[in-house]
């Protein structure tokens, strides 16, 4: 007997879900051309800097202005350190600071520098000499401000002094006009000392010892006390070994040095 077969109608199933089978999709992989351009950019930016010798500075991109002393201008191109250094890399200030500490012969340093092509301009300023200094290490300067510095010439046209430094290393600033001032009273010598205590000692052509302390504006009047006072003891066959005119309306006399 054929077995006989029975068809399920929808209405009698109700609706039945149809399994659906969905296809993947695979992903394109792009490559990120514009982060990838950035990078090398910038790599090759970082390349640039590092690399190109144009970036350092040379000695034929250093040039000194203010000075005609040729070792000074290298010094201070040596003090302040930026010979072979990156042109980003140099700050001014600290350049300056340096050459200055270095060299007390420098009033003034102005520094201009461009980083590409690495270039530096130096404009110093030199302490003007208004004294001669002679010691026995050696000849030194003094500026009007009374601060010692090297003597790199020969500056016959200056008024000299003779002895130690003195341990502060400064001078006060009128001790220029002092002696700048006496020598212009044709004093038979150029050549006179300084003590702190007193100021301004000279020694006349007998050997005698004369003591004018400071301040320019007495000096005309301390010179001629001086001269009468020389005349009178003299006359007298007085021989003092030492005069101290600081103080015209009390000068004294000694018959040994004091200073």
């Amino acid at each position: 007997m054929a077995k006989k077969e029975y068809y399920r109608t929808a209405s009698l199933l109700g609706a039945q879900p149809h399994a659906q089978v969905g296809q993947r999709r695979q992903r394109s992989w792009r490559v990120p051309w514009r982060l990838l351009m950035v990078g090398l950019l910038l790599a090759g930016s970082a390349l640039w800097l590092w690399l190109d010798p144009r970036w350092y500075v040379e000695s034929s991109r250093v040039q000194i202005a203010g000075t005609r002393s040729l070792p000074l201008a290298k010094e201070a191109v040596l003090a302040g350190d930026v010979l072979h250094k990156h042109g980003l890399w140099i700050d001014s200030a600290t350049v300056i600071t340096s050459v200055l500490s270095a060299l007390p012969t420098l009033e003034g340093v102005e520094l201009a520098c461009r980083p590409y092509p690495a270039y530096c301009l130096f404009m110093l300023t030199e302490r003007e000499p208004v004294l001669v200094w002679k010691t026995e290490e050696g000849v030194q300067w003094v500026d009007a401000k009374g601060v010692f510095f090297p003597a790199w010439e020969e500056r016959p046209e200056l008024p000299c002094l003779q002895g130690p430094l003195p341990a502060a290393g400064t001078l006060p600033p009128e001790l220029a006009e002092s002696v700048t001032a006496l020598l212009a009273l044709d004093l038979p010598t150029e050549e006179l000392r300084y003590h702190p205590q007193v100021g301004v000692i000279w020694e006349n052509p007998q050997g005698w010892q004369v003591v004018w302390g400071l301040g320019a504006a007495q000096m005309e009047q301390r010179w001629q006390v001086y001269q009468s006072l020389l005349a009178n003891l003299s006359g007298r066959g007085i021989l003092p070994e030492m005069f101290d005119v600081r103080f015209p309306d009390a000068v004294t006399y000694a018959a040994s040095r004091h200073w």
